[in-house]
């Protein structure tokens, strides 16, 4: 299915979905936008540069269309300006719309108070815990982990109800093979997210996902995750098992940990990273607001194999607007 008979649907369902319920929000439209610019360099003990500098812009449209039901759109533009130490160079033309469109779906709610809901469209799948406290993370992961799953077509269902009160969340997808564009491919990849708040500050995530990766067997994936936050300390770890992984076939086990503290004037925050056969990372970053929604954050990395050491810095903005306007 082309972007046209996407778009098309998307409309369709937004428009009949709209008219089956009275009651419409005020405030339906918000419209929020963060960007990063992140400066790089690295070098082995002999330190031979190969410094970068990269652009991440992401803006989202939200519509809360009716009390149950909203759309969300969100545009991402990813750039290297500066690679290897060689010179500046913008190509913004290099961006492709349907890889530029990372989320494009509708969320439902059932009405009544059931804690059920529907997300139907291009959006992130139910899997891990994505979540780093370093300066220069991955939208909240830490960049080595690269757990997440996203750009896909697919269905995640949501039931937000304690079960024996152990499990508070409960998320399952089901979810296309080919990730960026907006076809609608072969159906045929789950995965199923399960949330726990044991206590007031201490989170538990588990997650299975299981997906054709071109192989001759599936690839199979657990996670399981653990937050726990104690005044202006956050202490993390995720541990993740892979069978058949498409990008780590020689690895079966990764892990990453770290702890963070709010200084209040910033955050520090410490990570390590194990990559079966791969990495053994460690890195550390100071994070600080500047100005309201700018942020500055410096940070180093230390590959402990090879002696790679990583420097660098992230300017981040965030912007959100609401229109109050009524449909």
């Amino acid at each position: 299915m082309k972007l046209g008979k996407l778009t098309q649907t998307v409309a369709l369902s937004t428009l009949l979905a709209s008219t089956s319920v009275a009651a419409f929000s005020t405030d339906f439209l918000s419209v929020s936008g963060n960007g990063e610019i992140d400066y790089t360099t690295s070098g082995d003990s002999d330190w031979q540069d190969n410094s970068g500098l990269s652009l991440r812009a992401e803006l989202t449209l939200q519509a809360q269309l009716t009390d149950s039901i909203k759309a969300v759109i969100t545009a991402e533009l990813k750039e290297a300006l500066i690679e290897n130490g060689g010179d500046l160079d913008i190509d913004l033309n290099d961006n492709e719309l349907e890889e530029m469109i990372r989320e494009a779906y509708i969320e439902v709610k059932m009405v009544q108070g059931a804690p059920v809901a529907f997300i139907v469209g291009k959006h992130e799948i139910a899997f891990g815990q994505n979540y780093s406290g370093l300066a220069m993370n991955d939208r909240g992961q830490n960049s080595a982990m690269d757990t997440r799953v996203d750009g896909v077509v697919g269905l995640t269902v949501t039931l937000d109800q304690n079960f024996f009160g152990l499990i508070d969340k409960v998320e399952a997808s089901v979810f296309e093979n080919e990730a960026g564009d907006l076809e609608i491919g072969e159906m045929n990849n789950v995965s199923i997210r399960l949330t726990s708040e044991l206590m007031d500050n201490l989170t538990v995530t588990t997650s299975y996902l299981n997906q054709d990766n071109g192989g001759s067997e599936r690839e199979q994936t657990a996670a399981v995750g653990v937050i726990y936050k104690n005044g202006d300390w956050t202490a993390h770890v995720e541990a993740v098992g892979m069978i058949d992984n498409d990008d780590l076939s020689e690895s079966t086990f990764k892990i990453n940990t770290g702890v963070a503290y709010d200084m209040g004037h910033g955050t520090v925050a410490v990570e390590y990273t194990w990559i079966e056969d791969s990495l053994k990372q460690l890195g550390v970053s100071y994070e600080t607001e500047v100005a309201p929604g700018v942020t500055v954050g410096p940070q180093g990395t230390y590959n402990i194999d090879t002696e790679d050491v990583t420097v660098g810095v992230r300017l981040g903005f965030t912007k959100t607007q609401k229109h109050g306007k009524k449909w």
